[in-house]
Parts: C-alpha cells; structure tokens; sequence
C-alpha cells in the first residue's frame, strides 16, 4: 500500500469572486487530492492542506 503525503499550497487570488472556491476544490477532486483543511480565507491569499497518494498529481496541479 502507497504512502499518502500532506502538501501545503497556497495561493494569491487575483480576482475574488463567487465560486472560485467551489472551482479550485472540483479541480483537486478530478486529481484525487484531497482538502484536509482551508486557511487564510480572506481576499488576498488562501492556503490549503492537501493529502494525496499520488506525486504525480501534485506535479499535474
């Protein structure tokens, strides 16, 4: 059995706008990654804990 990772991303949002969130989570679904928790919800920046099983889907995102 594969080991899973927990990544950390973060990102500058540009241009906040309704369901941009909802986008960017249906993204990491398609990739099978996994949000374990949402931080910094604000209008400037946002960070994510990730976990996923695979490196290559990390590359991919």
């Amino acid at each position: 059995m594969e080991e899973r990772k927990d990544w950390y991303l973060e990102y500058e949002i540009l241009y906040n706008r309704p369901g941009l969130l909802g986008d960017i989570s249906s993204l990491l679904g398609m990739l099978s990654i996994n949000i374990i928790m949402i931080n910094g919800v604000e209008d400037a920046h946002r960070g994510m804990l990730l976990l996923s099983k695979e490196d290559k889907n990390m590359n991919v995102l």
